[in-house]
């Protein structure tokens, strides 16, 4: 199999492992008093390409980090994508 793919696959997986974690882990730790005021709050972020769409829900304060989050993941993934571009086109190359 090709190494990417593989990589590809496990973190897929990895993915839908820390979103199942994520929805069961607040039941778990939930409070055994039901008389605390809890407040609630969620965020999240679809990165398409280049192009990230955050969304979220509650305190405003949750949005700045969120933001923070997707621009170092924007940077993260636009320099993955120009080492593999350039490797693509040196192994192109390399067949001629």
């Amino acid at each position: 199999m090709n190494r990417l793919f593989i990589i590809g696959t496990t973190l897929i997986i990895i993915g839908f492992i820390v979103i199942i974690i994520g929805s069961i882990l607040p039941v778990i730790t939930m409070p055994s008093k039901p008389s605390e005021k809890t407040e609630v709050g969620v965020g999240g972020c679809i990165v398409i390409m280049f192009i990230p769409i955050c969304f979220g829900y509650g305190k405003p304060e949750i949005m700045t980090p969120l933001i923070i989050f997707s621009l170092a993941l924007v940077i993260i993934l636009s320099v993955i994508y120009i080492i593999m571009t350039r490797k693509i086109i040196t192994l192109s190359v390399e067949k001629k």
